[in-house]
């Protein structure tokens, strides 16, 4: 069974004035923010219990190639196409468990579509994305704030 929600994937064309909205209306506070040679590229607002809101750039396969993933991903038929709106959502697994969701969903007719060293891409049967993902947002965090001062 999953543990969670892990991260709730939205695409914006204007991510920056998204995730204003986000924090202004739910007070969510800003993990981190990442820009490329365009702009915004995205935000990570915290929604608690580890969980992470990702607001990312809608864009073509230049705009999302600077998001580490191959410019062929995101062709318009990809899996990675970013249009405005709900992108997918990410369940926590255990890493151990992956092998075995990609299994049992295989057999339900959703194989694996695409993969990253954390997550496991897929397809439900109304054509929504969700991913299994042992990525852990807590520690790339702690790897990219700058060390408290200590009084």
């Amino acid at each position: 069974m999953p543990k969670g929600l892990n991260h709730l994937a939205l695409v914006s064309v204007q991510p920056e004035r998204l995730a204003q909205f986000y924090e202004a209306a739910l007070d969510l506070p800003r993990l981190r923010s990442a820009d490329d040679d365009v702009g915004r590229l995205s935000v990570w607002l915290q929604l608690g219990a580890g969980a992470v809101l990702m607001i990312e750039r809608a864009g073509g396969a230049a705009a999302n190639a600077a998001n580490e993933k191959s410019a062929a991903s995101y062709s318009a038929d990809g899996f990675f196409a970013r249009e405005p709106g709900l992108f997918l959502f990410a369940l926590s697994v255990a890493n151990a468990d992956r092998a075995r969701f990609a299994e049992r969903l295989q057999r339900l007719g959703s194989p694996v579509e695409a993969r990253s060293n954390f997550s496991d891409y897929y397809r439900d049967p109304d054509g929504n994305r969700f991913a299994l993902s042992c990525f852990d947002p807590a520690i790339f965090l702690q790897t990219e704030r700058e060390p408290e001062e200590s009084n």
